[in-house]
């Protein structure tokens, strides 16, 4: 009888490192499309104004993809445990701030922030996947962080629609702020 391939699931069981990765990287997804969302609806709150919303889209968003596209090889000579660290931090307290802003202008700021700070996170979780895990468990490993970004974008906006329908956007600023903080605790664990 052949012998069965192991299960996806195995490799969060057996590798403790790329589990703590894992976990990291659902909380940081989760908080970070829980996020999209309540910014969206806060900014159109508090302008009416389509073009406002543009702009908070475009300086969270373009970093991620700029960043992703030109500073990759950068991200290779970086610590990327410590630059998963610092971009968790600097995303929590990004939103540990947004409750006390009221301006546009600073909105769009420090969702500009944010979005460098992501920009950075991400290609770094990427990257980091061969030193955590066996060459023949590297599919098994990136599709399991595939599975959890779009699980994430599912289940983000869901959350964000019920925080912000029972008590606006300040909620979830601060749950997404304990996300980034749970993820760099988590990361803070992986072995350097």
């Amino acid at each position: 009888m052949p012998e069965q391939a192991p299960g996806r699931l195995t490799l969060l069981r057996r590798g403790s490192a790329f589990r703590l990765l894992f976990a990291a990287t659902a909380c940081s997804a989760v908080g970070t499309y829980l996020a999209a969302l309540a910014l969206s609806v806060d900014i159109f709150d508090r302008t009416g104004s389509g073009r406002w919303l543009a702009a908070l889209l475009i300086a969270d968003f373009l970093p991620i993809v700029v960043i992703g596209l030109t500073l990759g090889p950068l991200v290779d000579r970086l610590q990327r445990r410590r630059l998963m660290i610092v971009s968790d931090v600097v995303r929590a307290g990004v939103f540990c701030a947004l409750p006390f802003v009221d301006g546009p202008a600073a909105i769009v700021a420090l969702a500009g922030a944010n979005g460098v700070a992501t920009g950075f996170f991400r290609p770094a979780v990427w990257a980091g996947v061969p030193n955590l895990v066996e060459d023949e468990d590297l599919p098994q490993a990136n599709s399991l962080l595939s599975t959890v970004e779009h699980v994430a974008w599912m289940v983000g906006p869901i959350a964000a629609g019920a925080l912000l329908a029972v008590s606006g956007p300040h909620a979830a600023y601060w749950i997404n702020a304990v996300t980034f903080v749970v993820s760099a605790l988590l990361v803070s664990r992986i072995p350097a």
